[in-house]
């Protein structure tokens, strides 16, 4: 019997061990030895006889075994998705799942005292912000796309306060993502710089608004011009005789109308001048 119960505690000792190659300390591993066998004592009150002692520590070697289950599952599972989102293809159900391996693997202990390797859980989190990452510019990149096609519309339409509305506000947060990388970097010279920058674009941007509103206000209380009729030169050779009709160049006119042309200002009432035109024209053909 007492060599069964060694056997048991040596089984638990081992499969304890085995967790060192999962990222374990030696240190970690005879710490929850202890505190597994702290409560496991024969003391002859507790327990009746070897036999109900030998079943609770049977117990226990079963309760470790689906620990150390549950902890291979979650390391497994943490390497896998690490793997995956290295990958060319990543959609933001990969990213939700990994995360969701991330907290289990964080969770995952063995007596509260064995918990995931360092290495693991941050090869993990560096996975799922590089793919956030490329996510965020691949979103940035189609925004900026819809926002180009939607100042050029708007600039086809004639809006140009649309237009210039999102080419100022792209120009700022251009401005923005800079200053905010130089500031991560702690780059005091760049961020001075940055600074400058964003306060200059703002001002242009300021400027070129109210010159668009002057002027545009200026449109609007300018009048319309009266269209004026150019008294013809007496050179030119139809003129205006002094009894009000006008002299017309036949031939002139001859090179220019067809006889669709003919027919509507015959439906007008120009008689005479038609009558000219049509010998004309008849003269030409024969």
């Amino acid at each position: 019997m007492v060599d069964a119960i060694r056997m048991v505690e040596d089984s638990l000792l081992n499969k304890l061990s085995a967790l060192e190659q999962m990222g374990a300390t030696s240190e970690q591993v005879d710490a929850t030895f202890d505190k597994l066998m702290s409560n496991e004592v024969f003391d002859g009150q507790r327990w009746a006889s070897f036999k109900d002692y030998a079943y609770d520590m049977e117990q226990l070697n079963q309760e470790i075994d689906n620990q150390v289950e549950s902890f291979q599952n979650a390391r497994n599972s943490a390497i896998e998705h690490t793997k995956a989102l290295s990958g060319t293809s990543v959609s933001m159900n990969d990213v939700a799942e990994a995360e969701l391996a991330l907290n289990n693997a964080t969770q995952a202990n063995i007596e509260g005292l064995i918990r995931m390797d360092s290495q693991t859980l941050s090869g993990l989190q560096n996975a799922i912000d590089t793919a956030k990452a490329k996510m965020d510019n691949l979103a940035q990149s189609a925004k900026n796309t819809a926002d180009s096609l939607e100042a050029n519309l708007a600039r086809i339409k004639g809006d140009d306060t649309k237009a210039r509305e999102i080419e100022q506000t792209k120009k700022l947060t251009a401005l923005e993502e800079k200053l905010n990388q130089a500031r991560q970097r702690g780059n005091t010279e760049e961020i001075k710089e940055l600074e400058r920058a964003l306060n200059l674009q703002k001002q242009i941007n300021s400027e070129e608004n109210k010159r668009a509103k002057e002027s545009k206000h200026k449109q609007r209380s300018t009048p319309n011009r009266p269209i004026t009729q150019t008294t013809p030169s007496s050179n030119n050779s139809n003129n205006i005789n002094s009894n009000n009709s006008i002299d017309i160049d036949v031939n002139s006119l001859a090179d220019v109308i067809d006889d669709n042309m003919i027919k509507t200002l015959k439906n007008q009432g120009a008689k005479e001048l038609m009558n000219s035109l049509m010998q004309e024209m008849k003269r030409r053909a024969s």
